[in-house]
């Protein structure tokens, strides 16, 4: 019987097809140059995940809020690393807004996590 928490019904290992890096921006220094580049992101861990759609009356909630911008992802397990920050999704950096653990003891549960636009960051794809 398929996981459905969350409300999600698609967890087949073929929907998890996406690439998540989960990390933090952070001023580095250049050890070839010695010089400072300000916002780089530094990738913690990576994740397979798929993406999670929004029915309309959640997407218009978004919209009123003035959050729409935000998207969610799922990942397989538990992700309760609080120092990530900010995620790599198809080439974009985003900024985790929010994650949701599936708190049920099952083997197969879920994290959403919701991802929004990080345009402040120098060098978003």
């Amino acid at each position: 019987m398929p996981n459905k928490s969350f409300g999600f019904n698609n967890t087949k290992p073929v929907n998890f097809s996406k690439r998540l890096e989960l990390g933090k921006v952070q001023d580095v220094e250049n050890p070839n140059t010695g010089i400072m580049e300000i916002g780089v992101f530094q990738q913690s861990k990576k994740f397979w995940c798929a993406p999670r759609t929004m029915t309309t009356t959640q997407r218009y909630q978004l919209e009123q809020a003035g959050h729409e911008d935000r998207f969610q992802v799922v990942i397989r397990g538990r992700f309760t690393d609080t120092t990530a920050t900010h995620a790599m999704y198809r080439g974009t950096l985003y900024r985790i807004a929010d994650t949701s653990v599936d708190q049920r003891n099952y083997y197969d549960a879920l994290t959403i996590i919701t991802l929004e636009d990080n345009s402040e960051v120098e060098g978003n794809g």
